[in-house]
């Protein structure tokens, strides 16, 4: 069919706006959130959800990536010049996404805001080693005695209460990225938001997505850095299916069930997370040792890992073995467990209880649960009732009045056994197995970062935790991915911190990256 010279063009215009738009989304990173935030203020965020968006918008000092390691970013140094002192110095190009210098200045009103009582928020406790941080958030003292001091308008210090040799890795958290005077964190004000890190917001669907172009005053970022499209989507399969489809390119949760049909494909990327996920005991079971051994010993091991597909063997601890050797961990035994079961008294042995998880978890999380209902029940008998649980009210139960059985998972906020362990000392806010064991935490609190003498101690503490009986670890987590291979440059550390500071996208047609 022959079309008018007239309607030729615009058919020539329109196939051509069409191809150049193609090539637009291709140049893009799009992933996806699990949930919409509620605001864009890093000190009130926790969780993937938040990070992956907050740690692309706000740098701090330092950055820890999967290879180059600790790195300093808004910092040209942090350093002990004594075992409870640091002196940071300031990077004076790392700039505001206005191109605005960073000061000390931003730097104290981070720190000064993050442990002020009105701010509510529990980030402050990564400030919880600096002089009076604890006694200025109880009200004790007065903002102003918090051990941090300005030496120049690049150099500041901060004091702390006593030696902490891992302190520098806090840095790493977005909450402590600088703060601006005045900023507006609320989500429909993201067109005044002045970010610190590699990307900015460009705009905002609400209910839909968010697209960040790159902070061009970020160093090291330029126009070849791509635009990222973060959609919010709340469940895997439906994600899953958005990158079948070529909506998203990096897929950030795998379906359990999906991974054999994955393993072996280029697009299937699998990490090893330094976390320590753990099924609890409540109060009800604080004193009965032996359930809790009983209940360790009836569960076989590697039929979950082979359920999970996982690398790492559940019953084991879920930190990497690097930090603390050969493997500590409970075998399936069912006979010594039915002997000790059969100790038990009458009316724990017929008991039901409840075994509480967090939704958020997924598929995956809801079909280990319910394997190990089925495991007690075959095994010993008991008859264990499942209670899938929304994550804001979970959290407050585990906090007020943790259940009898549960399952957490904890990501670690610094790279060390350290991180990994404290958890479970007695004063800590998350030590919702109410742990309670001196010579556990004299071992945690006074354990070195690294060496030698850190895999011994590593070894030593989670010995006792296992010897005691007060949890069941769920052996190391790998992180499973699709990523399509033309996106490249991004790192995803074992603190699961996503790093787009590198990115390329680099359309599949163009043999040159």
């Amino acid at each position: 069919m022959q079309y008018p010279v007239g309607m030729q063009k615009l058919i020539t215009v329109f196939i051509i706006a069409l191809c150049v738009s193609s090539l637009a989304e291709e140049r893009k990173m799009s992933f996806h959130l699990l949930s919409e935030p509620h605001s864009l203020d890093p000190a009130h965020i926790r969780g993937s959800t938040g990070s992956y968006l907050l740690s692309n918008l706000f740098r701090g000092l330092y950055s820890f990536h999967s290879k180059k390691g600790l790195h300093p970013t808004g910092a040209r140094y942090c350093t002990f010049i004594k075992p409870t002192l640091i002196e940071c110095d300031i990077n004076p190009n790392h700039k505001w996404s206005n191109g605005n210098p960073i000061t000390t200045e931003d730097y104290i009103r981070t720190f000064t805001y993050l442990v002020n009582p009105k701010s509510k928020t529990v980030q402050w406790e990564l400030l919880r080693g600096v002089k009076n941080a604890e006694a200025v958030v109880n009200g004790e003292k007065d903002v102003k005695s918090l051990g941090v001091k300005k030496i120049s308008l690049m150099k500041f210090q901060i004091e702390l209460e006593k030696p902490d040799p891992e302190f520098l890795y806090n840095f790493i958290s977005p909450a402590l990225s600088p703060r601006r005077k005045n900023q507006n964190y609320d989500p429909l004000a993201f067109k005044e938001l002045k970010t610190s890190g590699p990307y900015v917001i460009k705009s905002w669907k609400l209910g839909s997505k968010i697209t960040l172009t790159p902070n061009l005053n970020f160093p090291g970022m330029n126009s070849l850095n791509p635009e990222v499209d973060i959609y919010f989507v709340e469940d895997d399969t439906t994600a899953m299916n958005l990158y079948d489809k070529k909506v998203l390119n990096f897929l950030r949760r795998v379906e359990v069930s999906a991974i054999p049909a994955m393993q072996g494909k280029p697009d299937f990327i699998q990490i090893p997370m330094s976390r320590m996920d753990y099924l609890g005991f409540g109060p009800e079971l604080k004193d009965l040792p032996k359930f809790r051994q009983a209940l360790a010993l009836s569960l076989n091991y590697s039929e979950l890992a082979k359920i999970y597909h996982a690398l790492g063997r559940p019953g084991c601890p879920s930190l990497p073995k690097k930090y603390y050797g050969t493997p500590i961990c409970y075998d399936f035994n069912l006979q010594k467990a039915k002997v000790i079961f059969a100790q038990l008294p009458k009316e724990v042995r017929n008991r039901r209880w409840k075994l509480y998880y967090g939704k958020q978890g997924g598929e995956s999380i809801k079909k280990g649960m319910e394997w190990i209902q089925s495991q007690w029940k075959r095994h010993l008998g008991i008859s264990i009732e499942l209670q899938p649980s929304e994550t804001g009210m979970y959290i407050a139960q585990l906090t007020k009045n943790p259940p009898d059985l549960f399952r957490k998972g904890v990501g670690m906020d610094r790279p060390t056994c350290k991180a990994g362990l404290e958890i479970y000392t007695e004063k800590h806010r998350e030590n919702y197995i109410q742990y309670k064991n001196r010579t556990f935490d004299s071992i945690v609190n006074n354990m070195p970062s690294s060496g030698p003498s850190a895999v011994t101690q590593c070894r030593k503490a989670l010995q006792i935790l296992m010897d005691d009986y007060a949890l069941i670890p769920m052996g190391e987590i790998h992180f499973s991915l699709r990523v399509r291979p033309h996106v490249l440059g991004w790192d995803l550390n074992e603190m699961n911190q996503l790093d787009l500071s590198e990115l390329r996208v680099v359309p599949r047609a163009s043999k040159n990256p």
